[in-house]
């Protein structure tokens, strides 16, 4: 048996010798002797090749290897001068055919595999066809004949045998088919592209190929990914011809009809779809390709019209007026499509939640591309704006998860587009104070986060509804610091200039967010490290926005603003209501009510900062008020010198502050407070030796010293006092 087996070869070793021979001698006699002519040697090799091919059926698969490259070189090896394509595709179909009914006599799935292959090769090969409306046409017949074939023996493999063929190596199934489909669609797009020269007659033509992938995927379940395969090419066509010789009309009215036959087939895919990956794929590509390819289009056919006028030295471009809102009711009209496939998918109660939510944010994207694109304006805000409410509306009807996250990506869509893009337009505000568009663009959005946090939250706390809360103080933020800015600068928001007084007004609204936030914080009862993570959101946001506004008290009021330190700045206002007020005194009271509340709750350092900073304000204004009863509204310790009755009266208010501190820190059995005091009076002290006294002489400055001690004296009786008087109460 043994030598059975190495002998079983010999016969087709010795077949395909002769075959070859045959080939080369053939070639041979065209190439190098001249002997017959081109048409002749085409013939002689198509026919042994073939033969070979026919071999195959006694001397096994290499033979049919051998005959299927053999068949398939043949036409590159004889120069034919210009090329035929109609024999060149008949010939390729005739073998093609051959060699993939050998391979189904045979079951040689791999044979299939390199026949069909070959073939699309042939189509790339032979792509100069494409350059002439009648070669396109048997060009695109051949990739449509092959495109058949391959279907059909894809799901008849698939058929037989599923995914349990036992038979390794290449097999033609629905996954090669699938290649297959998407490297002929890749084709017949480049070559229905304007660079060919390309005719209204071609790019229908297109469109049909890509509606037939559509229909094959729609009716073999196997290859239904052909839906998409075809779909994407239907869309490159439109957009190909829109550019082209379409015209809106056409281009319009066939992107409807075939948008409308995607989101049907797609919804079906999604519906029977068993498994969550593939009603994605499938919910995806309806919502998103349809929206998709007429935003294309959109950008494709805005046309301009140009207008010259007689005796006018140029012409002006126009956009027709109707077309960006004809998109836009398309846009609306996808918005209500999507929203209903989710409905309707929530109604059913089916295990398809990936689906709905897909379809939810495709109606969210639908709606906010037919307000960017139809409106401007106002009403273009205001219709970002109604997105917050409405999806949180829906939800508290319809629970679908999605519509959370909506309600909040509109209201961070609503801030970006106004802080970025409207208030940078002329005319976006009036110059009236107070009753302006502020109101429309920050306290109107504030109102809503409010109430779509409430309609979500009634349902479920988590991070979107605390979102919105955030984004409801960040809104109200917003509004007073631009109105701050508007009314500091007659209107103009974007002005560059930033004075003291306008700096002051900031940093007491975001004291007043700090406060707040600590306030809503002191709610929380747990534990901060027990709580959620949506629960620390607020407290998050407030300890950011409180970080910021110290930060910008200390560098901006302490030092580079500080009326005592800059030569610019001039204190506005009387002696009592004045810039230092707002600048000093409010910003200490409120940072005293920040430290004292958030004992407890804020880190140990943050209390200390805080603490520290309302000392420090508090001293300052002392310091500037009764500098400013000396020197006038420019206090600048550069512009005038100190005078010696001005210096006597700083101390002695500062005197007379840490004393008030002390006895409110005993009151109060406040420790931090008592600290304070001593620390004041240490200041107090320290500047009396080394500043106050440092020009006087002789008895004068004897008495200063003796004067100071007295003080001292005094202040340490009243401090042993009430500490004694304290202790006797608590016996």
């Amino acid at each position: 048996m043994s030598g059975l087996k190495q002998t079983a070869y010999i016969p087709g070793v010795l077949t395909a010798v002769g075959i070859f021979i045959l080939l080369g001698t053939s070639y041979a006699a065209y190439e190098l002797y001249n002997f017959i002519g081109p048409f002749v040697t085409f013939v002689l090799l198509a026919v042994i090749s073939v033969g070979a091919l026919a071999l195959s059926l006694l001397h096994g698969p290499k033979m049919a290897a051998l005959g299927l490259v053999a068949s398939m070189a043949t036409p590159l090896l004889i120069d034919m001068g210009t090329p035929d394509y109609f024999i060149l595709y008949t010939y390729l179909i005739v073998v093609s055919i051959a060699a993939l009914a050998l391979a189904r006599l045979r079951d040689w799935s791999w044979l299939n595999v390199l026949t069909l292959f070959s073939a699309l090769g042939w189509c790339f090969i032979s792509y100069d066809a494409t350059t002439k409306n009648i070669t396109y046409g048997a060009w695109l017949i051949f990739i449509l004949c092959m495109f058949v074939l391959s279907t059909y023996i894809a799901h008849h493999h698939d058929k037989m045998h599923g995914d349990n063929n036992p038979e390794k190596g290449l097999r033609h199934n629905y996954k090669s088919a699938h290649v297959w489909a998407s490297l002929a669609a890749i084709m017949v797009i480049a070559a229905t592209w304007d660079y060919n020269g390309v005719k209204e007659l071609q790019t229908y033509m297109a469109l049909g190929f890509g509606s037939i992938i559509a229909a094959v995927g729609w009716v073999i379940s196997r290859q239904n990914a052909n839906i998409i395969i075809g779909g994407i090419c239907v869309g490159l066509a439109i957009w190909i011809g829109a550019d082209g010789n379409f015209g809106i009309n056409v281009s319009v009215a066939l992107a409807g009809l075939y948008a409308a036959t995607i989101i049907m087939l797609s919804f079906l895919s999604a519906r029977k779809a068993d498994t969550p990956l593939i009603q994605f794929i499938w919910s995806g590509f309806g919502v998103i390709w349809p929206i998709f390819m007429f935003l294309i289009l959109y950008s494709i056919l805005n046309p301009s019209v140009i207008i010259c006028k007689s005796g006018a030295t140029g012409c002006e471009s126009t956009t027709p007026s109707l077309f960006p809102q004809a998109i836009a009711l398309i846009f609306f009209l996808l918005t209500a499509i999507n929203a209903g496939q989710s409905w309707l998918l929530w109604r059913k109660g089916e295990n398809t939640s990936r689906a709905i939510s897909v379809y939810a944010v495709g109606a969210a994207i639908a709606y906010t591309l037919a307000a960017l694109i139809g409106f401007s304006g106002l009403v273009e805000t205001l219709l970002l704006m109604v997105g917050i409410v409405i999806s949180a509306g829906i939800y508290s009807r319809i629970t679908i998860p999605a519509l959370r996250y909506i309600s909040v990506s509109f209201a961070l869509l609503s801030a970006a587009y106004t802080l970025f893009i409207h208030l940078g337009k002329n005319g976006a505000l009036s110059e009236r104070i107070i009753i302006n568009e502020l109101w429309i663009y920050f306290a109107l959005p504030a109102l809503l986060c409010a109430g779509a946090a409430w309609l979500l939250a009634h349902r479920d706390r988590d991070i979107w509804s605390e979102g919105l809360k955030a984004l409801t103080l960040t809104f109200t933020a917003l509004f007073f610091v631009f109105q701050i800015r508007h009314f500091m600068n007659s209107g103009n928001i974007l002005s560059t200039k930033f004075g003291f007084d306008e700096m002051a007004l900031q940093i007491m609204v975001g004291l007043s967010f700090t406060l707040g936030g600590t306030l809503l914080g002191r709610q929380n009862k747990p534990d901060a490290q027990a709580r959620k993570p949506y629960q620390r959101l607020i407290p998050g946001l407030a300890m950011t926005v409180s970080i910021a506004t110290l930060t910008l008290f200390v560098f901006g009021i302490c030092f580079a603003y500080n009326p005592l330190l800059s030569n610019n700045t001039v204190i506005k206002g009387g002696m009592i209501i004045n810039s230092l007020l707002l600048a000093y005194l409010l910003p200490a009271l409120a940072l005293a009510a920040i430290t004292y509340l958030s004992r407890g709750r804020r880190p140990k350092a943050y209390i200390n900062a805080t603490g520290a900073l309302s000392l420090i304000a508090f001293m300052l204004y002392l310091a500037a008020s009764v500098r400013m009863l000396f020197a006038g509204n420019k206090i600048s310790i550069w512009a005038t010198s100190f005078k010696d009755a001005e210096l006597y009266a700083i101390s002695a208010v500062w005197l007379i502050f840490g004393i008030l501190l002390l006895v409110a820190g005993l009151k109060f059995k406040q420790k931090d407070i008592r600290l304070a005091s001593a620390l004041v009076i240490t200041l107090t002290v320290l500047k009396a030796f080394l500043i106050d006294m440092a020009s006087l002489e002789g008895v004068l400055r004897a008495m200063s010293f003796v004067v100071l001690g007295l003080v001292l004296i005094v202040i340490g009786r009243v401090y042993q006092k009430l500490l004694f008087s304290q202790k006797k109460v608590e016996k």
